[in-house]
């Protein structure tokens, strides 16, 4: 109890983060990535090499930047465990038969794919690296602030971002950073040292050469860390040498599928984009980074003083990386936020430069909606996934291109800002902006940023799910569509809808389009129901768009609820061609069964909502609310077995169970304290 009362704080706050992980990886998959490496880990676990899962993600036109072959093998042998006691069968994850040849391997990979059960157990592996990551963010803490070092383990716990990489996108991120901050406080030991080989160094240089093989940022920290803990020359040639040989063993170079690590990580177009805006031949971040090097080995006695200055130099490494991809996704703006978190930890002078890295993620997060309440979809059904775009109603607010590039231009801004701050404390050993900062965000802490930081986050994701499940695509039948245009005109096209299930009809989805010049003029779309109009919606001529690659939407502002009404579509007058597509109903659904998702919705076609033509049949399709009844339908689809609703019913209980005794550890300790 003893132990207990000393280390409350960090005790419940591992069982908050655990629990929280728990029910977030139940709920959250983002499986076009998690597809993408679960079949090389199957290709390593079942033949020990890369080649057939690389092959089959080429065969299907998905090519993936590939990671560190360690990480694959790590995760196939959680999955040889759990072959062995039954849980899966690895010859027949995302297939439907075992390994024979690399001609036929995986070619069931888009068409089936692992129970939500065999999803859940596979991702709990990513607690290993995770259990890493916090430790070597709570060690580092202590290092830099031990009366504080508890909110390293608070910022692990409800990080969103943290979360999401690597437990919906399944990526190594987390893997690569709990390396990397690792190396970090061997770094910090290796300044204390003036032996000539110090193990530290040795300690530092492996730990950024396993997380380089994983993600390749690790490398660029490897430079600046010899420039300040190199003695002599003898030392420099063991630590390249040591270096080189680590790099070797840990990348597997002599494997048989070498040539595919090598030519598909570290000199994929994902790796080399760092590379690829130059001036006169030399990439710009050469430039940068070389200019940053050089004055390193002129400051090194200045700047190499103190673990603040370490964190500085990693920040400024970082962000070069930034200003210089053009890739810039998500995973990627995580690197920064342990680092950023460390350097306000040590001076709350620095709090700004978190907070402005952390708006930074949030700024990227918003970018792309599939980074949002979408990775739900796997879980609550696949109905969910075929839900009307944020960019559908960013546009009819303001211009999306516009929007997308003030976020851009905001994250790169944040960070050229960080940048900016980290090379003048470095080199000037003066403020820029942290003074100027300061008098306005006086009184935020690092506790109050972290909680206001994930607050957000889960009211984004509350407010985005609350649009989405307002307007999934409703089943029904599928059209083909013909070149035989059908013009809208003052005589109107009748449409009967049976709405079978009564569901809210929210808007529709039609491949219609302008025909010719546009002059001011009306279509309109009147509902009626037992005759009688109910709803009238004017649609300017200019809206329509001018091909049927670009379908147009109509969202119905007061929602219609009958089981029955008719749809009346006509000119106000003659003055503009706006016309339909001829086509024919048929007899498949409006979503692939045979998707990823596994097709697990697919209602009665007595069910499906009925759409009749009176004179020609065009495509419209029916968007609506998705209701708590469809949730319920895809979990029982999830648990239809008494041996998996054992399982949900036990897991749930646990990750319930954690949380609870996360904060009666919490209120234990404080009791104690007082």
């Amino acid at each position: 109890m003893s132990f207990i009362r000393k280390h409350y704080k960090v005790l419940s706050l591992l069982l908050l983060g655990i629990g929280i992980r728990l029910i977030y990886l139940l709920l959250f998959t983002q499986m076009l990535d998690f597809v993408n490496i679960l079949a090389v880990v199957r290709s390593v676990a079942e033949t020990g090499s890369m080649v057939g899962g690389f092959n089959a993600l080429l065969r299907v036109g998905f090519e993936s930047q590939l990671y560190g072959k360690i990480y694959y093998q790590t995760i196939g042998l959680w999955l040889t465990i759990l072959d062995s006691i039954g849980l899966l069968h690895i010859e027949y994850l995302l297939d439907t038969k075992e390994f024979t040849d690399y001609s036929t391997y995986l070619n069931g990979l888009w068409l089936w794919s692992p129970p939500l059960y065999q999803l859940t157990l596979i991702k709990l592996v990513q607690f290993l690296w995770d259990g890493f990551f916090v430790a070597a963010l709570y060690i580092a803490a202590r290092h830099v602030n031990k009366a504080q070092a508890h909110l390293a383990v608070l910022f692990w716990a409800v990080n969103p971002y943290f979360i999401m990489i690597n437990f919906a996108f399944f990526m190594p991120d987390i893997f690569m950073l709990a390396l990397f901050v690792g190396g970090f406080i061997f770094w910090v030991k290796a300044l204390k040292s003036n032996k000539e080989i110090n193990t530290n160094t040795l300690f530092a240089l492996a730990l950024f050469t396993l997380g380089a093989v994983v993600k390749q940022v690790p490398l660029l920290a490897i430079p600046p860390l010899l420039i300040s803990t190199n003695r002599s020359w003898r030392s420099l040639i063991i630590y390249i040498g040591s270096t080189v040989i680590m790099y070797i063993l840990f990348k597997q170079s002599w494997s048989e599928d070498s040539h595919i690590i090598n030519s598909n990580f570290l000199f994929s177009k994902e790796s080399m984009a760092l590379l690829a805006n130059h001036f006169n031949g030399i990439p710009y971040f050469m430039y940068m980074y070389g200019f940053f090097m050089l004055f390193l080995l002129k400051c090194k006695e200045q700047i190499f003083q103190n673990s603040t200055n370490i964190l500085l130099v990693i920040l400024s490494i970082i962000t070069i990386v930034y200003i210089n991809d053009p890739i810039f996704f998500i995973q990627f703006v995580i690197w920064i936020l342990p680092f950023v978190f460390l350097l306000a930890l040590s001076n709350k002078n620095y709090h700004w430069v978190f907070l402005f890295g952390i708006i930074a993620m949030l700024l990227k997060g918003w970018t792309n909606e599939s980074y949002l309440s979408l990775i739900l979809s796997p879980t609550i059904g696949s109905l969910y996934n075929n839900v009307i775009d944020n960019k559908f109603f960013i546009d009819s607010l303001f211009n999306f291109q516009i929007y997308d590039l003030m976020l851009r231009f905001g994250v790169l801004f944040l960070f050229a800002t960080i940048l900016a701050e980290s090379l003048s404390l470095l080199f000037r050993n003066k403020y820029l902006f942290s003074e100027i900062f300061e008098r306005y965000i006086r009184g935020i802490t690092i506790k109050k940023i972290v909680i206001l930081y994930a607050s957000i986050y889960v009211i984004f994701i509350v407010v985005d799910y609350s649009i989405k499940s307002k307007y999934v695509l409703i089943p029904q039948q599928k059209y083909q569509l013909s070149e035989t245009q059908i013009p809208i005109s003052t005589k109107p096209i009748i449409i009967h809808v049976n709405n079978t299930n009564n569901r809210i009809i929210s808007g529709m989805r039609m491949s219609v389009m302008q025909s010719g010049r546009i002059q001011e003029g009306v279509t309109i779309f009147e509902f009626r129901e037992n005759n009688n109009v109910i709803k009238t919606i004017k649609v300017n001529d200019h809206l329509f768009p001018k091909s049927t690659d670009d379908p147009f939407i109509l969202i119905i502002p007061q929602k219609i609820k009958s089981n029955k009404f008719d749809i009346h579509i006509y000119k106000e007058d003659e003055v503009n061609k706006i016309v339909f597509f001829e086509s024919i109903q048929l007899k498949q659904i409006n979503f692939d069964e045979m998707s990823i998702f596994g097709g697990y919705e697919r209602p009665d076609e007595r069910d499906l909502l009925q759409v009749n033509f009176e004179n020609v049949v065009f495509p419209i399709y029916f968007h609506g609310t998705y209701s708590y009844s469809d949730i319920g339908r895809a979990f029982a689809f999830h648990a239809n077995s008494t041996l998996k609703k054992g399982f949900f019913s036990g897991y749930i209980l646990s990750a319930v169970i954690i949380i609870f005794l996360s904060f009666s550890v919490y209120k234990y300790g404080r009791k104690q304290q007082k």
